[in-house]
């Protein structure tokens, strides 16, 4: 029998307002990556909504928390779309800045029969946010600040993430960070720099060894709370998550789903913890919810508006509630239950 949703309770979010990447993504099945000289061949190609900002903030509006986003991208007809796609799906986009000398960011991916993405990055404006257009309004009824790592990367994005890093502080603003595997192997400093602040850190084990030298999950767990963040999330992949913080440590088994297209996954992945945490789910529950979604991901061609929203996030609970914990699947149902508030 099927878990009854309980009637909401819980108030109603301000917003989210999440800092990174609105791509453009040129997707690309190939039977294999090719060796240096060669070609692949592709039977087909699908462009759409991408970047880690963008994938994650579509996630969280789908889930019915009001989230803006605060990027750049150019003037070009890929801006259009992009920013179409975006208001579609119920993100905020009055904080993105066009820039008239740059492309809007385009990633092309080839995508092997295992899932794997691998991909080329023309960040495009994404570069060019400058700390002038963040404005002190910019984090207005706010509650919860997220950035990904690639801001992080070259100047003048990294000021720029400073002073919204400044910003969150004055305004009491939770701040939430996805390492990012390129931001952990090029400017780990930065990351290193910002942990203190975090109330959540989500990172994967290749990222934990390039950024702390580290090998097992717990050991990762026990640096980045060490390092002052509140709340450490070890993405495990297939197996799940270790979350911990200063009372509690748990590992969340994953689900088992048909693997299609890892694009985009641990951005659904962290959304489901953002919104755990405006929820005030406990740890356990937020893994259940952040590992549906990002399974979900994993089962889906794409990534941006096409990444899983409540619905199918119901589906999947539902389909595994023998297996799972009966109280932390009822938060979760619960919160998930919760209507789409306006910004």
């Amino acid at each position: 029998m099927s878990p009854t949703i309980k009637p909401p309770t819980r108030p109603a979010p301000q917003r989210a307002v999440l800092l990174g990447d609105i791509n453009i993504d040129i997707s690309m099945p190939v039977a294999a990556y090719p060796p240096p000289g060669s070609d692949a061949q592709a039977p087909d190609a699908s462009w759409q909504l991408g970047g880690t900002a963008s994938n994650t903030a579509c996630v969280l509006a789908h889930l019915g928390l009001p989230t803006a986003i605060l990027s750049a991208v150019g003037t070009d007809p890929w801006a259009e779309y992009a920013l179409r796609v975006l208001a579609q799906a119920g993100v905020d986009t009055q904080l993105v800045v066009r820039k008239a000398h740059a492309s809007t960011g385009l990633i092309f991916i080839a995508v092997t029969p295992d899932a794997e993405r691998t991909m080329f990055c023309a960040r495009g404006a994404n570069a060019q946010l400058l700390p002038a257009d963040i404005s002190t309004a910019a984090l207005n009824q706010c509650n919860l600040v997220y950035l990904s790592g690639h801001p992080f990367l070259t100047e003048p994005g990294r000021s720029a993430a400073w002073r919204l890093v400044e910003l969150a502080r004055t305004n009491n603003c939770a701040l939430c960070l996805d390492a990012g595997l390129a931001a952990a192997q090029l400017c780990p400093q930065a990351v290193l720099r910002l942990l203190p602040d975090l109330a959540l850190c989500s990172i994967g084990m290749r990222e934990a060894h390039a950024l702390l030298k580290l090998e097992q999950p717990d050991a990762v767990a026990d640096a980045l709370l060490a390092r002052g963040v509140r709340c450490a999330a070890v993405k495990l992949g297939a197996a799940g998550c270790l979350l911990a913080d200063a009372n509690q440590r748990v590992r969340v088994a994953g689900f088992a789903v048909a693997e299609l297209d890892s694009t985009g996954a641990g951005d659904a992945f962290c959304a489901g913890l953002l919104f755990a945490h405006v929820c005030g789910l406990n740890l356990r529950a937020a893994g259940m919810l952040a590992n549906a979604l990002g399974a979900l991901a994993i089962s889906t061609a794409g990534a941006g508006a096409q990444l899983p929203g409540p619905a199918a996030v119901l589906k999947l609970l539902h389909a595994h509630a023998a297996a799972l914990d009966a109280a932390d699947l009822q938060a979760v149902l619960h919160a998930l239950s919760q209507p789409a508030q306006p910004l």
